[in-house]
């Protein structure tokens, strides 16, 4: 039989006011615990009581997608046309930053358009891939939104 009462007050205990230890010894004593569902103000959905009672008192193993959105990119497994999207603009990263060195701190825009295609045209060849499968706006979108520094 259920001692709702002694169980209600460990439960409160623990949750409220974080005495687990008369709820760890109301189940170590081998006391039922009820079988229902609750919602409580800190849970976002429902749980069945006995869930609550072992994430409590840590008996239960953490949960392997505790992360919160996508997982990141691997370069190295992206589609060969990215792969060299991705190369071409660390070269012209790198060509900026040698003409800023020289010139100053601005780059031309068609300094940059030239310097994007010839990046292009060495990644596909290096790739041996078709220069027209690596568009420019993706280089220059990998410039912008710094995923490509060069200091």
């Amino acid at each position: 039989m259920i001692d709702i009462h002694g169980f209600s007050n460990a439960l409160y205990m623990a949750y409220w006011a974080g005495e687990l230890s008369f709820l760890r010894n109301y189940v170590d004593a081998g006391k039922p615990i009820p079988e229902y569902d609750v919602s409580l103000p800190r849970m976002a959905a429902r749980m069945p009581l006995r869930v609550l009672v072992d994430q409590l008192l840590g008996r239960c193993p953490p949960s392997e997608d505790h992360r919160i959105g996508r997982r990141q990119r691997v370069a190295s497994e992206a589609p060969i046309a990215e792969q060299a999207e991705r190369n071409a603009a660390w070269r012209v990263a790198f060509e900026q930053k040698d003409w800023r060195e020289h010139h100053g701190p601005r780059v031309p825009s068609e300094v940059t358009a030239a310097m994007i295609a010839t990046a292009i045209a060495e990644a596909a060849k290096t790739l041996k891939i078709p220069a027209d499968t690596i568009k420019e706006r993706n280089v220059r979108t990998f410039l912008k939104n710094g995923s490509v520094v060069v200091h």
